[in-house]
This record gives structure tokens, C-alpha cells and sequence, in this order.
């Protein structure tokens, strides 16, 4: 039995990651510090490890006696806004994490790591879709806090054997089978829960810039069920120790497929039967108009569609588990 070992297994995304891979009867052990993840949200088939990984002996120590055999590494300060304001935390946090997490798998000689990374790191794209190839030019701290990483694992498979994937998420968003496992951060900034939030709570939602170069003037994003997400982690994990993949490999992981923040809304409303009332602030720095992936490369490689794609299915998803309550 493979032995994974999750960062961040009681967020939003590792949480999902920890179930699914028990499905495929994976040991699981989860490190999480619990300063924005849920221990409801802990597999009860999992270990669970309390450690903050920005302590780098207690990381060491902790991946040595654990000898897993692959990484999943999601654990990160993740909100780009939050970034803005706290440019130094984010930058140092999400960095050295991934510094220690490195040195811990170099220690051990665990040679097999998948990353959770962002389409942040491209910053205000040159071509649309965005193609793996395109330059780093992050517009937040969140963004260079993954690039900077990126360039760390890259390191690591060129000095000393790393095999590792960087997977490119653009907007995570649904839920899967498990309502407890509902996207929910304090703040929450992501668009597609704070619209069910104004629509349970009747409570007006702030829509965040009006004037973009888009079709409608408000922002376009490309969303992923969370579920298709995590599935593609597992797919990126089995590449590596079946040693299908070596050295180091980066990936966008999206549908391929626009929407803009007023068609989330008229889909959010159509779903719920609700209206919802709407203040129009500017747009918040670090937010470019438009992220679209290519992602021709991860279905060159591996074959795997994103087969909850519609933005309909996506919402219902998450809808559903918020009314669960």
C-alpha cells in the first residue's frame, strides 16, 4: 500500500485530495496546522499530524518518521487579496514551507512530489488561453510566492533526482460527495461562495470591477470542480511512482472555458431562485480580467478531461452542500 502524505489535508482541496485517495486505497497521512483547515474535514482513516511547516526541525523530523512515499503539497497562505496587505507573510510563509518540505524529502531521499500551484503565477496574460510556456509576471505576492516555489522544486529535480508535477489550478470551486467539505475561509473571497452566502444570508454582494476589456465588462475566470481537480492530483501522484514521469513537469489545470463574474451570478440566481442585490466596487489590485487555461498539455499527457466542466454542475455542487446545513 503507497503511502501518501497531504500538506494542508484539512483545507478545502487537501481534504478532498485525503478522501479520494483512501477511495484508492492509499495510506493517508495529513500535516496541517489547522490555522485555516477544519479537523471535522480529517478523514477519519487518515493519521493526523498538528505541525506548522514553517518550523523547519519539526518538518524534518516529522517526514523522517513518516518515510511516505509520495507528497501532495496543498498547505498555503492562499488568499490573493489577503497577499496584498500582507506581502512579507506571504511571500516568507508560503516559501519557506515549501524550503522545508524539500529539505525534509531530500533528508529521506522521498523523490516524488505533486504541487498545488496557480495560474497566479502568470500575472495579466500575453495570450488567452494561457499555455504552460507563457512568463511568470504575477501581479500579487500570493503569485510570487508560488512562482518563487516553483522555481525551488525545479531546483531540486535538476541538483538532486526530485521527480515533481506543479499543477497550475485556475478557480477551484464545487464540492464533492462529503458537505463538510465545502469551500469556507475566513475571509471568504472566492466568488462563487460569496454569492451563495449574499443569496442564504440576503445580503448584497459586492461585484468587484465593471470596466474590464471583456464582454461584459467584469472579469473572466476559468473554473474547475474540485473534484476533477483533486482526481488530476491523483493521476500526477500514480505518473511518479509508477515512474511514468521524472524530473520536473507543470500543468494548468482548468476546463479550457471562460465565465464571467455576471454569468456566475445569472447561474448562481437561476440555481437558487434567488435575486441578488449588488453593490459594483473598482476592481481589487492584483486581479487581472481575464485567466483562461490551455489545457492541451495535461490532456496530451494523461488523457484526463475535465468531465464536471459546466459551470451549472459546478455551482449546483457547491449550492447543495451549503444548504446541508
Amino acid at each position: 500500500m503507497k503511502h501518501a502524505l497531504i500538506t494542508g489535508g484539512a483545507g478545502y482541496i487537501g481534504s478532498h485530495m485525503a478522501h479520494l485517495l483512501i477511495e484508492k486505497n492509499y495510506r493517508v497521512t495529513i500535516i496541517d496546522d489547522l490555522s485555516t483547515g477544519f479537523r471535522e474535514n480529517i478523514a477519519p482513516e487518515a493519521r493526523f499530524v498538528e505541525l506548522n511547516l514553517c518550523h523547519q526541525t519539526h518538518t524534518v523530523q516529522a517526514i523522517t518518521e513518516l518515510q511516505p512515499d509520495v507528497i501532495f503539497h496543498f498547505a498555503a497562505k492562499s488568499l490573493v487579496g489577503e497577499s496584498m496587505q500582507q506581502p512579507w507573510t506571504y511571500i516568507h510563509e508560503n516559501c519557506l514551507m515549501t524550503q522545508n518540505i524539500l529539505a525534509a524529502m531530500k533528508q529521506v531521499q522521498c523523490k516524488h512530489l505533486v504541487y498545488s500551484s496557480s495560474c497566479a503565477v502568470y500575472g495579466k496574460a500575453t495570450i488567452s488561453p494561457i499555455p504552460e510556456h507563457h512568463a511568470h509576471n504575477p501581479l500579487s505576492p500570493y503569485g510570487e510566492s508560488k512562482s518563487m516555489s516553483e522555481c525551488m522544486i525545479q531546483a531540486a529535480t535538476s541538483e538532486w533526482g526530485l521527480n515533481a508535477v506543479a499543477l497550475r489550478y485556475f478557480n477551484v470551486a464545487g464540492c464533492g460527495h462529503n458537505p463538510l467539505l465545502q469551500e469556507r475561509h475566513e475571509p471568504e473571497t472566492h466568488l462563487i461562495p460569496n454569492l451563495l452566502i449574499a443569496v442564504k444570508n440576503e445580503q448584497t454582494f459586492t461585484l468587484y470591477g465593471t470596466n474590464h476589456n471583456t464582454s461584459d465588462g467584469t472579469a473572466i475566470r476559468d473554473y474547475i470542480h474540485v473534484q476533477d481537480l483533486v482526481e488530476n492530483h491523483a493521476v500526477a501522484g500514480e505518473k511518479l511512482l509508477n515512474a511514468a514521469w521524472g524530473g520536473w513537469h507543470a500543468f494548468n489545470l482548468g476546463s479550457g472555458h471562460g465565465y464571467s463574474v455576471q454569468q456566475v451570478l445569472a447561474t448562481v440566481e437561476k440555481i437558487t431562485r434567488k435575486s441578488i442585490h449588488v453593490q459594483i466596487c473598482p476592481p481589487r489590485a492584483g486581479d487581472p480580467p481575464k485567466l483562461l487555461a490551455d489545457t492541451n498539455l495535461w490532456l496530451k499527457k494523461t488523457s484526463q478531461h475535465a468531465s464536471r466542466k459546466n459551470i451549472h454542475a459546478i455551482i449546483q455542487s457547491a449550492w447543495c452542500a451549503f444548504t446541508s446545513e
